[in-house]
């Protein structure tokens, strides 16, 4: 893991909590995933990944959390993320085996996907990611993205963020402005959830420090003019 500066990260995450609350929200930082599972009906049709599905197994506080953001008492966002740590053995291995659990699949790989043959270790799968549609024009879900992986790095310190994306929502620009910055298309079909053209967006530690050091400088220090 590459080293970082905590009280930067510390402080950068007090200013987007800031920017949260200010538009009326509260946010909970919560180690209860049958809450989570209790709160998914709320979230309009939007069921859970086999990371967090009631059926998926060693969900534990070490291993995973999730934020919830509230209204007046009402969900208006939502995000999880979970640590697995797969020694020498790649993150496709592992990702395949936990979804063909819960969904059909081809045994042809359309392509191969060398970022999942090559991630492997520390790994945090980070999504869930819910806001509510009177919230969704605002900047507030890019915010609250950012707020999330801040809190990945301090409590992890991994070695890669991963998450998964349709091409129409990458190609949105959002994953990007979520400090997602490099894809690659997974090459198989999880029937149900997954297509081969569905792509993985990950960043290593080296780049999600780079990305927290640039984000610091821009939000805290202040943009200097060029």
């Amino acid at each position: 893991m590459a080293s970082y500066n905590p009280i930067r990260a510390a402080r950068l995450m007090a200013l987007y909590l800031d920017e949260i609350e200010a538009a009326g929200i509260e946010v909970e930082f919560c180690q209860e995933i049958g809450a989570l599972q209790t709160v998914q009906p709320a979230l309009e049709d939007k069921p859970l990944s086999p990371y967090f599905h009631p059926d998926s197994y060693e969900l534990v506080p070490d291993n995973s959390f999730w934020i919830h953001g509230t209204a007046k008492g009402r969900t208006v966002l939502v995000q999880a993320a979970r640590i697995d740590d797969t020694g020498h053995t790649p993150l496709g291995v592992l990702i395949d085996a936990r979804f063909r659990r819960f969904f059909r699949t081809d045994e042809e790989q359309v392509t191969d996907c060398k970022a999942m043959a090559r991630m492997q270790g520390r790994c945090v799968y980070h999504g869930e990611g819910w806001v509510a549609p009177d919230f969704r024009k605002t900047n507030l879900a890019r915010t609250f993205i950012h707020l999330g992986t801040i809190a990945i790095l301090m409590r992890w310190s991994p070695d890669y963020v991963y998450a998964f994306f349709d091409e129409q929502v990458v190609d949105s620009g959002f994953p990007s402005k979520a400090w997602f910055k490099m894809y690659e298309a997974i090459g198989r079909h999880y029937h149900g959830w997954l297509l081969p053209t569905d792509l993985i967006g990950w960043m290593d530690s080296r780049h999600l420090v780079n990305l927290v050091e640039l984000e610091y400088r821009r939000s805290v220090q202040g943009q200097p003019p060029r």
